[in-house]
């Protein structure tokens, strides 16, 4: 598939915006977890 340029940009920057929030996402998981495991849930 062909994009004209800055719109290629515009998904690849999309893209790498989406993937931070779902790391983000699974470290305040993560971290909700081993609280719960700490306090003995």
């Amino acid at each position: 598939m062909f994009y004209p340029m800055h719109i290629r940009q515009t998904h690849q920057y999309v893209n790498i915006r989406a993937q931070r929030l779902i790391i983000l996402l699974i470290a305040y998981v993560l971290k909700l977890q081993f609280n719960l495991a700490v306090k003995g849930y």
